[in-house]
Formats: structure tokens, C-alpha cells, sequence
């Protein structure tokens, strides 16, 4: 700890060699979402900086006014918000009427969750469920944002070897809730 402690307050931490924008953690946010026996999964873009042309689950980094090169701080959204704007980013779905529905699912830090994560910065998801209501119409689902495709995805024909960062991991645990519910 005493060593991160030294990087993190050194002045010679160089963003140029680092794919966060912060010192430390850098908040993200995961949401899978469940309607029937599919679950909705976002394409990665063939240029994305890390885990390219995988299937993941809707999610990015969660907002704040912290300057690039500083300590992350939780001031501008809280995790739930996030995961409600990145969805509707990358997949047009609006879940905000769903708020209320929305379970946290957990935590995940480290274990190399992402390939980004090094000593100075790192990537801390806070992952989500919402059990779709069925007669939600999902064909209004569209890609954007850093997604090249999104799509409600039979649930056992996920490819765990497709996957990006830990979303096996997170998906199972959703699915967990998603039986127990």
C-alpha cells in the first residue's frame, strides 16, 4: 500500500501511459438486463481501447467533475444514474421508469477485471439487474455510443469465451437474482 501511496502522490504519474483518466480507482458501471430467456449485450467497437469486438454488458465510467490526472470523486452522478445513461447511450433503451426495479447486484474490483488495470489506476464496477418487463417492446434497442451492436441475446447461448472484462462473473450473479426473484 505504502507503494501506490508513493505513485499516486508522485508528480511524475503520466496519463499518457495510462488508459484512465484518474489517479486510483475509476468507477464503472455494469447493467445486465434480463427480459424473457435473453439477456441484452452490447458489441464492443473494433477501435475501442480495451476488450474489441467482445460482447459486454451495457455499462462505462461513471461521471464526475474531477479533473483528468486527479482522484476520482463521487459529485456529478451516483452509480445507479450511470448505469441508467449508459445504457440509454449504448443501447437507446430508457430504464429510468424502471429506477425503482433496479438491484445492485455488487462491487468488483481487481483480479484483472480489466486490461487496463495497473498499479496507479484502476477499474471498480458496480454492477446492476433489472428484470425487464415482458411487455416491454425490445426491438426499439439501437447501438451507440462505443457499442457497434446491442441485442437481446438468448441467455443460454451466451459464449462465456466472447465475453469482455469479468461480465461472466457479473452475468451469473444476475442471473442468480433473476431465478431467486
Amino acid at each position: 500500500m505504502i507503494k501506490l501511496k508513493h505513485i499516486l502522490e508522485s508528480e511524475n504519474w503520466n496519463m499518457d501511459q495510462n488508459s484512465y483518466f484518474y489517479k486510483g480507482v475509476n468507477p464503472t458501471v455494469d447493467l445486465v438486463i434480463i427480459h424473457g430467456d435473453k439477456i441484452l449485450l452490447i458489441k464492443r467497437k473494433s477501435d475501442a481501447n480495451a476488450e474489441a469486438n467482445k460482447w459486454a454488458l451495457p455499462g462505462g465510467f461513471q461521471d464526475t467533475y474531477a479533473k483528468k490526472g486527479e482522484e476520482w470523486r463521487e459529485d456529478k452522478e451516483t452509480a445507479l444514474d450511470a448505469a441508467i445513461r449508459e445504457v440509454k447511450e449504448e443501447t437507446g433503451l430508457d430504464v429510468k421508469y424502471f429506477k425503482d426495479k433496479i438491484k445492485k447486484i455488487g462491487v468488483y474490483e481487481g483480479e484483472s477485471r480489466d486490461v487496463r488495470d495497473n498499479e496507479i489506476s484502476w477499474s471498480r464496477t458496480t454492477a446492476f439487474y433489472l428484470d425487464l418487463p415482458l411487455d416491454y417492446d425490445i426491438n426499439l434497442i439501437t447501438s451507440g455510443d462505443d457499442a457497434q451492436d446491442a441485442q437481446f441475446i438468448k441467455i443460454n447461448a451466451v459464449n462465456s469465451a466472447t465475453l469482455a472484462f469479468d461480465h461472466e462473473q457479473i452475468i451469473s450473479r444476475g442471473l442468480e437474482l433473476y431465478k431467486n426473484d
